[in-house]
C-alpha cells in the first residue's frame, strides 16, 4: 500500500484551481482579455519560444511573464499543467514512497504543485524554491489566499554559488521540470548546481526527478553522470504520459558506501 496520506486527487486539483485543460480558443481569449497587456506580452514570449526554440532563455523569459500576476499564472498553470500534475500526484500516491518528515520542490514557480504536495504530506515541513523573482511572488500570493502560511518559498537560483546557503535540507527534493533547463548551462556553472542540490537534500532522502528533455534517450544518461558526482544514483525508473507529452522520471538515492 502507498505511504502517502489519502487524498481524491480530483478533489485537491479542484482546491487549486487546477480543472484544465481548457478549449484553446478560451484559453487564448482570456490570457489577452482578461490579463491586458500582461497576457499579451505572455503570449508573445511563448510565440518567440515557439519560432526560436525553448531554450533556456526562453523558459525564463516565460515564466517572468507568466507570473507578472499571481490570478495569470494560476490561470495559465490550469491549462497547461493540470494534466501532468495529475499525473504526477497519482503517481506519487500510488508508489511505494513513505511520507516524508519535510519536502522542496525545486523550480516551484507560483507554488500551486506545491500546496498540492502539502496536502497529499500534511504531516511534512513543505517547501518551494525557484529563481525567479515574480514566481515567488505569486506563490507567496497564492498560498496566502489558501491559507497555507506552514509553505515556505526561497528565492535561489541553483547555478549561482551558495546560493542556497541557509536553506533547511529536506527529505524528499522534487525536481519536477528543472533539469531541461539546468542542463544548458556553462560546464563552469554545474560545480554550483551539484553543490547546491548537495547541501539541500538530506543525507537519507532522495531526488525525484520529472524531467521535460527534448532528447531524453541522451539527456537522461547524461544527467544520470551528472547526479553520480554528488553521490547520487538512480534507484527507479519511470514514464509519467499526458494526452500529448512523455515525460522520464528518475528516483535518485545516495550511493552507500561499502
Amino acid at each position: 500500500m502507498p505511504q502517502t496520506e489519502h487524498q481524491d486527487i480530483e478533489a485537491l486539483l479542484r482546491k487549486y484551481g487546477l480543472e484544465g485543460p481548457y478549449p484553446q480558443w478560451e484559453y487564448v481569449h482570456t490570457v489577452e482579455k482578461r490579463f491586458g497587456k500582461d497576457g499579451l506580452r505572455f503570449m508573445n514570449s511563448v510565440d518567440d519560444a515557439l519560432a526560436k526554440g525553448f531554450t533556456a532563455e526562453a523558459w525564463q523569459k516565460i515564466y517572468r511573464q507568466k507570473n507578472k500576476k499571481a490570478e495569470m499564472s494560476a490561470y495559465i498553470s490550469a491549462h497547461c499543467n493540470t494534466e501532468i500534475y495529475r499525473c504526477f500526484l497519482q503517481w506519487l500516491q500510488a508508489s511505494d514512497l513513505h511520507a516524508p518528515r519535510s519536502f522542496m520542490e525545486l523550480g516551484c514557480e507560483n507554488g500551486l504543485l506545491t500546496l498540492c504536495l502539502a496536502d497529499l504530506w500534511p504531516q511534512a515541513e513543505a517547501a518551494g524554491l525557484d529563481s525567479i523573482g515574480n514566481a515567488i511572488k505569486a506563490a507567496r500570493t497564492l498560498a496566502r489566499s489558501h491559507r497555507k502560511s506552514r509553505v515556505i518559498f526561497h528565492q535561489a537560483d541553483l547555478a549561482v554559488q551558495g546560493a542556497c546557503h541557509g536553506v533547511p535540507t529536506s527529505e524528499y527534493v522534487l525536481a519536477p521540470f528543472v533539469f531541461h533547463e539546468l542542463m544548458e548551462a556553462p560546464t563552469a556553472h554545474w560545480q554550483h548546481i551539484l553543490a547546491n542540490l548537495d547541501g539541500l537534500l538530506a543525507p537519507d532522502g532522495c531526488l525525484i526527478a520529472l524531467s521535460r528533455f527534448p532528447y531524453p534517450l541522451t539527456e537522461v544518461p547524461k544527467l544520470h553522470r551528472q547526479l553520480a558526482d554528488i553521490g547520487l544514483v538512480p534507484t527507479q525508473h519511470s514514464t509519467l504520459s499526458t494526452a500529448r507529452e512523455h515525460f522520464p522520471l528518475s528516483i535518485y538515492h545516495r550511493k552507500v558506501s561499502v
